[in-house]
């Protein structure tokens, strides 16, 4: 990549990264953002958008803007190239592991542990306005997290989000989800520890979740509890 070519555009990148969901105020692009915790302390964030349509900025980016970009930041020739497409592909996780994390838990602010980014669709004449489909995939760790506690809350800071997306947060294992700001027409999945939605404009998601009493420790405690009792009913029958 050329140094001298990543002057400049540092306003475009940010409607790509994945911690600073794409500012956009028209229809041409659109998507939805997917978070897996794999514990307390570590979460799996994807997201998939779709460019579409001609003309567009940094701020309202199109198909047509964003073939011109990675073809500016290759050779200019008016064609996007495999290569080229690979070489922009790794601009941007560069690009994002540089940006300070949105995601919070309990307060402290997660740290980036791995970035993957996949383009789709998009090579040819940059005049094309045919869909582009970016796929994006991080973990992020949270450091500092007191597993002791009985709730958590996790937030994503989206102020500078205006256009709506669907959004879905599995929480972790041995949690219910006790509360949700942030999405519009939410639903929660049946063992409660999954929302799915829509994004608000310009307005942060934060859920508190809570530790289940049907964790296997407290389910346990009610069998052992079930069980003597049993059998103190049954010894005072004998008697």
């Amino acid at each position: 990549m050329k140094n001298g070519a990543k002057i400049g555009i540092g306003v475009m990148l940010a409607f790509m990264l994945i911690c600073v969901v794409p500012t956009n105020t028209i229809a041409a692009l659109s998507g939805s953002e997917t978070h897996t915790f794999l514990s307390l302390s570590n979460i799996i964030v994807e997201a998939t958008l779709y460019y579409s349509g001609s003309d567009g900025s940094g701020f309202d980016p199109s198909s047509e803007y964003l073939r011109e970009t990675i073809d500016f930041l290759g050779n200019a020739d008016g064609m996007v190239t495999a290569s080229e497409v690979e070489d922009f592909e790794e601009y941007m996780e560069e690009m994002s592991a540089m940006e300070d994390c949105e995601y919070f838990m309990d307060g402290v602010r997660g740290e980036y542990t791995s970035i993957s980014i996949s383009i789709k669709n998009a090579t040819g004449s940059t005049s094309n306005t045919d869909t582009i489909t970016m796929d994006a995939q991080t973990e992020i760790t949270f450091s500092s997290v007191d597993a002791n506690l009985e709730s958590h809350v996790f937030k994503e800071v989206g102020t500078e989000n205006v256009y709506v997306y669907n959004e879905t947060i599995t929480v972790p294992e041995g949690y219910t989800i006790d509360t949700v700001t942030g999405i519009n027409d939410k639903q929660i999945s049946s063992d409660g520890r999954t929302v799915t939605g829509k994004t608000i404009a310009n307005t942060d998601i934060e859920i508190k979740f809570i530790r289940s009493n049907g964790s296997p420790g407290f389910e346990l405690i009610l069998v052992v509890c079930a069980i003597a009792l049993f059998l103190f009913w049954r010894q005072k029958r004998r008697n």
